[in-house]
């Protein structure tokens, strides 16, 4: 009885023996179980966080790009806009040229030129054009007291004085306009002992008889004003003279 007992109860310390050895492997596999756990975890987050820090770096990239284009898409504009501008001023200024190369005018030369006739002509040539339309002054034509560098005007009449013309005819080319375009203007080529009005200075007029220094100055100040006097006759619209007074220096001005 003794014996079966004992027997007994080794192997009652054998089961346990045995239970203890299974918890033993069993707690070792829920450590490396949780090993493995705290391993997988620390990967995925690893990974999330690179893949954050991934994301973040495309943003900033994306934002830098974005800023870049911008800008240069802003200085693109401007620079078109410039170059808008600067064309838009040269076709204008295209435009106001070509305006006034196409404007014509209608000029009657005659006297001492081969081909005297009407000619037109644009608006900015100048009577050496004219003259040249017709044909040139010929041999026996008198151009010293010509001014070929004057612009031409619609109705201008152009009178080329031949050596063989009398009197002051010899002297001067007779420069004559339509009296519908309201400008009278006398002889433009005058004799040197004269002066012109539209340019001469204080001291020139005050060399003129009864004219003081303040009618000379009133005389430069109503020409800038009101622009040149186109005949003698326009220096009563200043303040001083008078008929009486014009007829005194007339024989000694001209309106050039």
């Amino acid at each position: 009885m003794a014996l079966r007992f004992s027997e007994e109860k080794t192997g009652i310390a054998a089961i346990f023996e045995r239970m203890q050895i299974k918890q033993a492997h069993v707690a070792v596999l829920i450590v490396v179980l949780l090993m493995f756990v705290l391993v997988v975890a620390l990967i995925v987050h690893m990974s999330m966080k690179n893949e954050a820090l991934n994301r973040e770096m495309q943003a900033k990239t994306m934002h830098l790009q974005s800023s870049s284009l911008e800008e240069e898409l802003s200085e693109a504009m401007s620079q078109d806009n410039q170059v808008q501008v600067e064309e838009s001023a040269t076709t204008k200024e295209a435009e106001k040229q070509l305006q006034e190369e196409e404007a014509l005018v209608v000029v009657h030369v005659s006297g001492a030129v081969k081909d005297p006739g009407v000619y037109q002509m644009g608006a900015q040539a100048r009577i050496h054009d004219a003259i040249e339309l017709a044909g040139g002054i010929r041999e026996d034509g008198i151009d010293a007291s010509i001014n070929l560098a004057a612009k031409v005007s619609d109705g201008m009449k152009i009178t080329i004085p031949s050596e063989n013309d009398a009197g002051e005819e010899a002297a001067q080319a007779e420069l004559l306009f339509d009296p519908q375009a309201h400008i009278s203007q006398e002889n433009s080529l005058q004799s040197e002992q004269k002066i012109n009005i539209n340019t001469a200075q204080a001291s020139e007029l005050m060399s003129l008889d009864g004219i003081g220094e303040k009618t000379a100055q009133s005389i430069i100040k109503d020409r800038e004003k009101h622009g040149p006097f186109r005949s003698v006759d326009d220096l009563t619209r200043v303040g001083g003279i008078g008929e009486k007074k014009l007829e005194n220096i007339r024989d000694a001005i001209y309106a050039g």
